[in-house]
């Protein structure tokens, strides 16, 4: 594509989304040379973090060196720089990184778990084909992972499958449950009942299988599942007390509402998190309606804050402003950044001019997330020909 045409899909796309004041090929022309010059600046940056999200700027363009940099820091002989540069594969929507992530596993076998971990929080409906090999996998918590994301993405193909596996009682109990949890998230949950809650009641879960059970309760509707949601409420273990709240809240039960309101604005730091990032989990009226109060009545601490932020990236709603705005005045530095990586999270154009005046702000990793998130909302190339 040459620079002529790309620069006028450029400056075409920012007209259709009523950037008024940068409707002209200068002003759109300087917002994506500092975007570039951003970019440029953090992947010469000694830190792998910063290196990552320079990388991943550049990689959206479908440009081979910087994936080539991010899979670099994928074999690190550091865990989290590994798990973070899995994760920033896993986020870049060019069709690229789906190559990326084969190759990465192709050469480093162990790399397979923490990439279905990373695609079952951020699923891709492009990858199923990565997510059946990860199914196929004889290891547990990958094939685990991949129940989840196959289950999020809607793969109704893979019901059977999961069928199997959750009757399976020689199969082990967390791929069991996660295979209940794809059940009750593709067909409804009523029909899986019944062995789900003989299932679960059958031995002593580890807390981890009890959590993904616990959650997959918020699914069905009769008093069975809500009188054991309630009993699951009291249990000594706090992942699996919250996890009940939050399965109560999807069920519509008001009570329940009201006490992860208050669980979020007031309870310990490690309680108001929890709650805050199973906001995601809730159906979405009910996740708006929760939000909203909390912006507007509560001070949650900045943990609880990042989280519900967080939140946000995968609930389907179109009221995102009053979530915005509250993040962008937020007095504390993280929850501000969080916001802006929101912003280009859900690639959301209407936020542009709220975002490109961090382009030139005094602390590099204010200039370096808005230049990330002004990327993903661009889009790619093709992206462009497309809107066009």
């Amino acid at each position: 594509m040459s620079k002529i045409v790309q620069r006028i899909q450029i400056v075409s796309l920012m007209c259709l989304s009523m950037w008024s004041i940068y409707c002209t090929a200068d002003a759109a022309e300087e917002v994506v040379n500092k975007v570039r010059s951003i970019a440029t600046a953090l992947v010469d940056s000694p830190e792998p973090y910063d290196v990552l999200l320079g990388a991943s700027i550049i990689a959206a363009r479908g440009d081979d060196d910087a994936f080539r940099i991010i899979v670099s820091l994928a074999r690190s002989g550091d865990s989290l720089v590994q798990l973070a540069s899995i994760d920033t594969l896993v986020s870049i929507k060019h069709p690229k990184s789906l190559t990326y992530l084969r190759n990465l596993i192709e050469e480093v076998p162990s790399t397979m778990a923490p990439i279905m971990a990373s695609l079952a929080i951020n699923p891709r409906e492009d990858a199923l084909g990565l997510l059946q090999d990860g199914f196929a996998s004889g290891e547990a918590l990958t094939k685990s992972s991949a129940i989840r994301a196959l289950a999020k993405i809607g793969d109704t193909a893979s019901l059977e499958r999961f069928r199997k596996l959750a009757n399976d009682s020689g199969e082990k109990p967390i791929v069991r449950a996660n295979a209940y949890y794809g059940l009750v998230m593709l067909e409804g949950g009523d029909s899986v009942e019944d062995s789900l809650l003989e299932f679960e009641l059958s031995q002593d879960m580890p807390v981890k299988v009890q959590e993904i059970i616990t959650v997959s309760y918020g699914g069905l509707s009769s008093d069975r599942a809500k009188q054991r949601i309630q009993s699951l409420l009291n249990d000594s273990d706090g992942v699996i007390a919250m996890a009940a709240l939050i399965s109560g809240v999807s069920q519509g039960n008001s009570p329940y509402e009201a006490a992860l309101v208050k669980v979020v604005s007031s309870g310990t730091p490690y309680q108001a998190s929890l709650a805050a990032a199973g906001i995601r989990r809730i159906p979405t009226d009910i996740a708006l309606r929760v939000t909203l109060k909390l912006i507007k009545c509560c001070d949650p601490h900045v943990e609880a804050s990042l989280r519900l932020v967080e939140s946000w990236a995968w609930i389907h709603s179109d009221v995102l402003d009053p979530i915005v705005q509250w993040g962008l005045a937020h007095p504390d530095t993280d929850v501000r950044l969080q916001t802006i990586w929101l912003t280009g999270a859900r690639a959301d154009q209407r936020y542009i001019n709220s975002v490109i005046p961090y382009l030139d702000h005094g602390d590099f990793l204010f200039r370096g997330m808005s230049a990330w998130a002004i990327g993903q909302m661009l889009g790619t190339p093709s992206q462009f020909a497309e809107r066009n």
